[in-house]
């Protein structure tokens, strides 16, 4: 992967972190006031960070298909459907989009596609 790649992966995964903090993602519980802030450490480790030193470390595969982290990402909405004339049962939006990641190609850039087209991190 070039660096130009490397950074612009590195902003997609970082914004869509931000946005499941946004909507109350908290790394069950690691993310507060005594660490505020996350870090990429690698490309698929992310560290809880003060500024000054950091705390815990978290795979970047296991956050992104963590419940809690993909109910704050997506939301509890129902997603119903209707295929051939048959009327699916409504599926939680979370679950549902987490089942499309398994079987996508990318996941992150799966979750790109949903992050709200003017979303920009503070």
């Amino acid at each position: 992967m070039e660096e130009s790649d490397k950074r612009i992966r590195d902003n997609i995964v970082v914004k869509i972190i931000n946005y499941a903090i946004q909507r109350g993602y908290d790394f069950d519980g690691f993310l507060n006031e005594d660490y505020p802030y996350f870090r990429l450490a690698t490309k698929n480790e992310v560290r809880l960070t003060n500024g000054l030193k950091d705390k815990g470390s978290f795979k970047l595969f296991e956050i992104i298909f963590n419940h809690e982290f993909a109910k704050a990402f997506w939301g509890e909405r129902q997603n119903e459907r209707i295929e051939n004339g048959r009327f699916y049962m409504p599926q939680l939006g979370w679950k549902h989009h987490l089942m499309m990641m398994v079987v996508d190609e990318n996941p992150i850039d799966y979750m790109a596609r949903y992050l709200p087209k003017d979303y920009e991190t503070n």
